[in-house]
């Protein structure tokens, strides 16, 4: 790898070597409960300079136009976690936003622009994260911008759950247009078509296409054919792609847990929440999620005992709740199939059994 070197511009960010104040500042950076896990001991912040410092690690101080800290991106091997399975040849990356820029919707593109930065230095053939398995947010950024999870482990020292996610660095997650909502958008051939690759499927649109919402609602005008996982389906007339696409995204990341859509809590604690389903499909309908992101049952994180107990907490607390606990309920765990919600969860349904 060559050395950082000077500056460097991408996105609204100024990417700048690591330089001694910046170091000490981020050292003493505070985040609130649950992330702070990443804060800095009182003991080891002349270490974690040192660390921030040394010319091996590569950090950048980010800052923006007015020269204004506002987060650190290190590439190479000190963004490892001890105990995980690094075998594979990749660029890992890290870092992080200062607290008060944190939950506002700056990750994608904060760490968009730092991966541009990275390959315009060392040209990796594949980026590699890990992040905290408790920390979903950061989950759903690196996901959002095309990584995948490859492994999952328990750190050596701090004996918490990582996973590690990988994406080829010349990946076309990279090379297109991000909604908001995360839905990635391919460049568009309007020559009487529009090719759509989103997360319900490519969609093949001749006629007029109307955004009707920022996760891409549309009024379609025309024929309209959807190559989706459920099969190729021939519709005309509108088609609201919001309401189409709720079963192929993970709504409960996306929507409830940023708080996009408001939900009726029944029970929740740290790793948990319950809520009325806003759509539902019985008299009683209650949704149990993770707040971490795990992609369903399959997925090692769902192994977690502490997970599991508190998931069957919020099951016995709603059911006492609504009293469904004399009336009868049963419990739905859809999984690893077409149109499910790529995000673990169980759905309390009653009055009665089917």
């Amino acid at each position: 790898m060559t050395e950082l070197g000077a500056a460097e511009r991408a996105g609204e960010w100024l990417f700048c070597p690591m330089d001694e104040a910046c170091a000490r500042e981020i050292a003493l950076w505070c985040y609130p409960p649950p992330y702070s896990f990443y804060n800095c001991p009182a003991d080891a912040i002349e270490d974690e300079v040192r660390c921030l410092l040394d010319s091996d690690h590569r950090y950048w101080a980010v800052k923006e136009e007015c020269g204004e800290l506002v987060g650190f991106v290190g590439v190479g091997d000190d963004c490892r976690v001890p105990g995980g399975d690094y075998s594979a040849g990749a660029l890992d990356v890290g870092g992080g936003l200062r607290p008060d820029r944190t939950g506002r919707g700056l990750g994608a593109a904060f760490w968009r622009a730092a991966l541009e930065v990275a390959l315009r230095r060392y040209a990796p053939e594949t980026f590699r994260v890990t992040v905290a398995a408790f920390n979903g947010r950061a989950l759903r950024v690196w996901e959002r911008l095309g990584f995948r999870r490859v492994d999952s482990f328990e750190a050596h020292e701090a004996g918490v759950p990582f996973v590690i996610l990988v994406r080829e660095a010349a990946s076309p997650a990279s090379q297109h247009q991000l909604w908001e909502d995360g839905t990635s958008v391919r460049a568009a051939h309007l020559r009487g078509a529009l090719h759509l690759g989103s997360p319900a499927g490519a969609v093949h649109l001749r006629g007029a296409l109307h955004p009707a919402s920022r996760a891409g609602a549309a009024h379609l005008r025309g024929a309209l054919h959807l190559a989706s996982r459920l099969g190729a389906a021939h519709l005309r007339g509108p088609l609201h792609l919001r309401e189409k696409s709720m079963a192929y995204r993970d709504w409960f990341c996306e929507d409830v847990l940023s708080g996009k859509i408001e939900v009726t809590k029944v029970w929740e604690d740290e790793r948990v929440l319950a809520f009325h389903h806003p759509r539902p499909k019985a008299k009683v309908h209650v949704v149990v999620i993770p707040k971490a992101h795990v992609s369903g049952l399959l997925d090692p994180l769902a192994l977690d005992g502490a997970l599991l107990i508190s998931m069957l907490q919020a099951i016995q607390h709603s059911a006492r709740a609504l009293g469904l606990d004399k009336a009868g309920f049963y419990v739905r765990a859809n999984a690893a199939a077409p149109g499910v919600t790529p995000h673990m969860h169980w759905h309390i349904m009653g009055p009665g059994v089917p």
